[in-house]
């Protein structure tokens, strides 16, 4: 049969290229069953990116596995042992963690790895002045830009676990930083991070100027192409927390046209019902109408019919049922 190696440079690219669905295809279909053929150096790498993809996506026991494997193959790598020993602590098991890395010190690990693997285990056991301390001492000395992006947002859990100002504050200084350090490509989890904790500091200390902050960066990811529900929602919700009731009537009236929002349709027709009800209620009483009020209205009803299909239920469409009755009873609406 033909040689598994070209197979193998496909996969090492499309990883490369970050076609991570296409990565996964090839080890499924092509290498998976014949990694054995391959040199020791090509298995070692197989399994190294096999545990980073699992790694990206959350799955740190397989991951932990892959990167057994992955050091198996090729003893003597101590970067292998260093994300092996983060794997570890971030499956939870911080004891191994402590084994692998001794192991990756032995062999000449790097100091900056040294730090990001103690910060992983200090995160992990609780201790969030050591994991802070480790992190940014990692982060100052890597030139790795995979574990500094890492040690970022691990080093911002770490402030959120404290939900007071002095703390959202130093996590808020600590993300812009990280967005100047890294790659554009790779802050996108840095940005949503930061439009959280100007969310939270807005909420801790009652400056709704925070949340014009956060609007700059949530339509920042927008700009980047990262545009998702939930981040069209975030802005809607913070434009209306700020007041500024026309332009979130608008994302709302985009995202209504979405059809890949459609499972969401009831939750922004009831949005758009409430802004339609704010936007009246700042004219004079000479001037309202509220006949888009009832327009909006009478989608969410109809939306929400499908909602509760599938049986579901929300306390915020009775609240808007008896908004509209209270238009009713005041004439505003038939």
């Amino acid at each position: 049969p033909d040689s598994p190696v070209p197979d193998y440079y496909s996969f090492v690219r499309a990883y490369d290229e970050g076609d991570i669905e296409n990565a996964v295809r090839i080890s499924h279909e092509k290498l998976e069953k014949r990694v054995s053929e391959l040199s020791v150096e090509m298995q070692s790498n197989y399994y190294f990116i096999l545990a980073d993809m699992s790694f990206e996506n959350d799955d740190y026991e397989a991951a932990v596995g892959y990167y057994a494997l992955a050091a198996k193959e090729n003893p003597e790598n101590p970067d292998i042992y260093r994300d092996y020993a983060i794997a570890l602590a971030r499956s939870g098991d911080t004891a191994s963690a402590e084994k692998i890395l001794e192991k990756a010190i032995a062999l000449g690990l790097e100091k900056d790895g040294i730090y990001m693997a103690d910060g992983e285990i200090a995160f992990m056991n609780g201790d969030m002045e050591s994991a802070v301390s480790e992190l940014k001492n990692g982060i100052e000395l890597t030139h790795n830009d995979i574990l500094k992006r890492n040690a970022y947002l691990l080093c911002s859990r770490a402030y959120q676990q404290d939900k007071n100002e002095e703390s959202i504050s130093e996590d808020i200084s600590l993300l812009e930083k990280a967005l100047l350090d890294l790659p554009a490509e790779m802050t996108m989890q840095v940005r949503e991070y930061l439009a959280q904790a100007y969310i939270d500091l807005g909420e801790t200390s009652g400056k709704t100027e925070y949340y014009a902050n956060a609007v700059s960066v949530l339509d920042d990811m927008k700009g980047f192409g990262r545009s998702d529900y939930r981040t069209e929602m975030n802005i809607a919700v913070l434009l209306d927390r700020l007041g500024d009731t026309k332009r979130c009537k608008n994302v709302l009236k985009e995202m209504a046209e979405n059809p890949d929002y459609e499972p969401y349709y009831f939750t922004i027709w009831l949005r758009l019902a409430y802004c339609e009800a704010d936007i009246q209620s700042e004219l004079d009483a000479s001037e309202r109408d509220y006949s888009k009020f009832e327009k909006y209205y009478l989608a969410a009803e109809a939306a929400y019919s499908n909602y509760t299909s599938d049986g579901n239920s929300d306390p915020e469409m009775e609240r808007l049922r008896e908004t509209k009755e209270e238009m009713k009873k005041m004439g505003w609406i038939k």
